[in-house]
Formats: structure tokens, sequence, C-alpha cells
């Protein structure tokens, strides 16, 4: 899952089931935070530009 989101964990990795879970959680949040603040620009630049 790391690899698929080019976080890498460095030295520092979760070594449970509990912490790998919450890693993979907190990697796919950041991927649809930063897919929604793309998709917010593309939407705010569209309708500004149609007026």
């Amino acid at each position: 899952m790391a690899t698929v989101t080019t976080v890498g964990y460095g030295d520092i990795v979760p070594k449970n089931l509990v912490g790998k879970a919450v890693a993979v959680v907190l990697m796919f949040s950041g991927i649809v935070t930063l897919g929604l603040l793309t998709a917010l620009l593309i939407i705010f630049f569209s309708f500004r530009s149609l007026n």
C-alpha cells in the first residue's frame, strides 16, 4: 500500500495490523483530500470562465 500511494514509510513502520490499517486509511485520505481540492479548483475556474 505504501508503494501504491508513493508514501514510503522510511525508518519508522507500523508493526501490528491496527497500525498498518491506520496507515492505509491515512494514505487514502490524503489522496482523497488532494483530489477534492483539485476538483473544487477546476469547478471554481470553470464556472468563473463561463460568466
